[in-house]
């Protein structure tokens, strides 16, 4: 991955994924790098506005309605726009909050 590409990437706000939680999103993926903006937009927002809670707050808020999220997916323009499930098999880590996962798809027939 090219610097630009690990720094351009879209990114959620907390608005954006508490909009997606009410409508009642529990598994939020992305193929980006990250969920949340990039971090240099949010050590930006941070320095403008000296609030920490421009920081992460996408994942933050995925608190608020006991939301997960998987990023880094990979194949996504492979999967058809509906008629399949989706599996989380993550690494069981000890004293952490994130770990890698295989993630599978399940196509209907």
């Amino acid at each position: 991955m090219k610097d630009d590409e690990f720094w351009t990437y879209p990114g959620m706000t907390r608005d954006g994924t508490v909009f997606l939680t009410g409508q009642g999103a529990r598994v939020l993926g992305t193929d980006a790098v990250g969920w949340d903006r990039p971090f240099p937009v949010m050590k930006q927002a941070f320095e403008e506005t000296g609030d920490k809670s421009e920081i992460w707050d996408g994942h933050f808020a995925v608190r608020e309605k006991e939301a997960f999220i998987v990023q880094q997916l990979d194949n996504l323009a492979a999967l058809p726009p509906t008629g399949y499930m989706v599996a989380f098999f993550p690494i069981r880590l000890v004293g952490t909050s994130a770990a890698p996962a295989r993630v599978v798809a399940f196509l209907e027939d």
